[in-house]
C-alpha cells in the first residue's frame, strides 16, 4: 500500500489531527499560564526549572514571553495559518525545555517534550496541509481529487 501523496484528503486529514493535537496542547498550556498570571508563573513553577547555567538576563525574559508565544503558535497551528513557522516555533521552545529538563521521564523512558518535538518536525517538514488556512492562500497545498 502505496502513502498518500501530501495534497490527498486522507493525508491532510492526518496533517489536521497532528496539528489540532499539538496546537490544542501549546494553547492550552499558554492561556492556564495567563489565566494564572504570567508573573505567578515566572516566580513559581519556571523559576524551579530554570538552569542554573542560565543567565538571568536570558531566562527572566524568555520566562514572561513564553505563555504568550505559546498561545500564538498553538491558535495558528490550529488554524494552519504559518503552521511551518508556528511549528518551528514549537519545536525550539520544546528544545529549550528539553536542555532545561532533560529527555527522561519520572514515569516511562523519556519526557512528553521529545513526542511532541517530533510532531513538531512532523509540520515543518509538510506544512499545514489541504485543511488549513495556508491551503485557502496557496495553491500548491489545496486538496487535488
Amino acid at each position: 500500500m502505496r502513502c498518500p501523496p501530501p495534497n490527498h484528503w486522507l493525508f491532510s486529514a492526518a496533517v489536521l489531527i497532528n496539528r489540532l493535537a499539538l496546537g490544542g496542547y501549546f494553547l492550552a498550556a499558554g492561556i492556564s499560564k495567563i489565566r494564572g498570571g504570567i508573573g505567578n508563573f515566572v516566580d513559581g513553577p519556571y523559576r524551579g526549572v530554570t538552569p542554573a547555567w542560565l543567565p538571568e538576563v536570558i531566562a527572566t525574559p524568555f520566562g514572561y514571553s513564553l505563555p504568550i508565544v505559546e498561545t500564538i503558535a498553538g491558535g495558528l497551528m490550529i488554524i494552519g495559518l504559518a503552521g511551518r513557522a508556528a511549528a518551528a516555533v514549537t519545536a525550539m521552545m520544546l528544545v529549550s525545555f528539553m536542555l532545561a529538563t532533560g529527555i527522561t521521564a519520572e514515569h516511562g523512558p523519556y519526557h512528553t517534550n521529545v513526542i511532541l518535538f517530533t510532531l513538531s518536525l512532523l509540520l515543518i517538514l509538510t506544512g499545514s496541509g489541504g485543511i488549513s488556512l495556508d491551503a485557502v492562500f496557496c495553491k500548491s497545498c489545496r486538496i487535488r481529487p
